[in-house]
């Protein structure tokens, strides 16, 4: 659980940040290059779970037919900017006002890990394509 990279450089707050691998990387490079569109929830690939980030501290898993809420996760001190599921749906990854990321049990809403290191808050985070590593953008100018 040590900090692999800090990206610095940037002029101003690290709002995303993102994997470039695979086959996806041409079509991503493309969309970066496009005017940033507001994010949307993110969905699992069976498009059965949606997920959000609140204000109120938490983030949600919710069923897409409108049966309710999965899970809640607690534990953030300031409201939630991003939240993400690992490919294999296994766990959660939050970014937060409060300056940490924390990576949960998507199954029982329990925080394994919290990843500190940015020194404002954390607009983004995301899973890389197997799950073994993941990036945080943030208002510190970086990206980790």
């Amino acid at each position: 659980s040590e900090c692999l990279r800090v990206c610095e450089g940037h002029a101003d707050v690290v709002k995303f940040a993102f994997f470039l691998d695979g086959p996806q990387r041409q079509a991503q490079i493309r969309i970066l290059q496009q005017p940033p569109k507001p994010p949307r929830p993110q969905h699992t690939l069976d498009r059965e779970v949606i997920l959000t980030a609140s204000v109120d501290c938490t983030a949600s898993a919710w069923t897409a037919q409108g049966h309710g809420r999965l899970q809640t996760l607690r534990g953030h001190t300031s409201w939630v900017r991003s939240v993400a599921l690992s490919p294999d749906g296994r766990h959660m990854l939050t970014g937060s006002a409060d300056s940490t990321a924390k990576l949960w049990v998507a199954e029982r809403g329990e925080c394994v890990q919290t990843l500190r290191g940015h020194k404002g808050p954390v607009n983004s985070a995301e899973f890389s394509h197997d799950a073994n590593v993941v990036l945080t953008a943030s208002d510190d100018r970086t990206a980790r």
